[in-house]
């Protein structure tokens, strides 16, 4: 009889074997314009002034055994609501996707900002 058995560990020995996470910012035009059908004549256009800047917090996390959970939100001004999906990639790996947009009055003055936010975390935690 033979057997093969293999272990999946992450670094340090966690459950966390893989983790991605990037900020990307969406240009903003200055001003737009949103059109509203009106039955029986031309469409209205209203514009609207530059309403701030948009960044999009990206990325996904493989857990073994275990789902990661989400990283906390860098800012708390929203653009949509936070979209998380849980796949299991298949009986050990489970897999973690998050996005989250924010909307900011400034833009943000350099990537390094973000720096520290996107590695990935010394004591992760899971869903379960």
């Amino acid at each position: 009889v033979r057997g093969e058995f293999q272990f999946l560990t992450g670094d340090g020995g966690s459950d966390l074997l893989n983790w991605e996470r990037s900020i990307e910012a969406v240009e903003q035009q200055t001003d737009t314009f949103t059109a509203f059908a009106v039955p029986g004549t031309t469409p209205i256009f209203v514009k609207t002034p530059f309403a701030g800047f948009t960044y999009i917090d990206s990325g996904s996390a493989i857990g073994a055994g275990r789902s990661p959970k989400p990283p906390a939100p860098l800012y708390n001004t929203f653009g949509a609501p936070h979209d998380f999906t849980y796949t299991d990639l298949n009986s050990v790996e489970k897999r973690t996707s998050w996005k989250y947009t924010y909307l900011l009055e400034s833009p943000v003055e350099s990537p390094k900002t973000f720096a520290a936010s996107l590695v990935r975390p010394a004591n992760p935690e899971f869903l379960n």
